[in-house]
C-alpha cells in the first residue's frame, strides 16, 4: 500500500502540480467540511495529528465492527485489517474488508454463531469450498 501511494502521488504531483495546488488551496479553506466528521473522522483525524501530522497506518480492528466474512487474527478478537489515514483528507486507503476468511470451517462456525442462515449464505461457502 505504502510504495502504491508514493508512486501514484509522485506521478499525479509530477505530471499535475497544478491540479494538486488547486485541490490543496480547497482542503486549506475547508471546503471539505460537507461531508460530515463522524465519531470515526474525529478520531482519525487526532491519530494523524497524535503522530505528526504524517501518514499513520491503522489495524486490526475489533472482529465486532466488521462483516461476518473478514479474516479474524488468532487473538479472535481482532479482525486482520488495515486503514492508511493521511493528513486533513482521512482515510485514503481501506483494506478493512479486503482480506477475506479463506478457512471453510471457520466461516461456517462463524455464520452459525452469529445466526445467519447457511441457505442465505451458501453461496458465499461456496465460494470458499471451491
Amino acid at each position: 500500500m505504502e510504495d502504491f501511494v508514493k508512486s501514484v502521488a509522485n506521478t499525479v504531483y509530477t505530471k499535475s502540480s497544478e491540479d494538486v495546488q488547486f485541490i490543496g488551496d480547497r482542503i486549506n479553506e475547508g471546503t471539505k467540511h460537507a461531508w460530515g466528521f463522524d465519531l470515526q473522522s474525529e478520531h482519525e483525524a487526532f491519530l494523524v495529528c497524535h503522530c505528526g501530522n504524517i501518514p499513520v497506518f491503522v489495524v486490526d480492528y475489533p472482529k465486532y465492527i466488521k462483516p461476518f466474512y473478514a479474516r479474524l487474527n488468532s487473538d479472535d478478537k481482532t479482525a486482520a485489517v488495515v486503514d492508511l489515514l493521511v493528513p486533513r483528507v482521512g482515510e485514503l486507503i481501506g483494506g478493512g474488508r479486503s482480506l477475506r476468511e479463506e478457512r471453510l470451517d471457520e466461516l461456517q462456525h462463524r455464520t452459525k454463531h452469529l445466526g445467519l442462515q447457511d441457505s442465505n449464505y451458501q453461496w458465499y461457502l461456496d465460494l470458499r469450498r471451491f
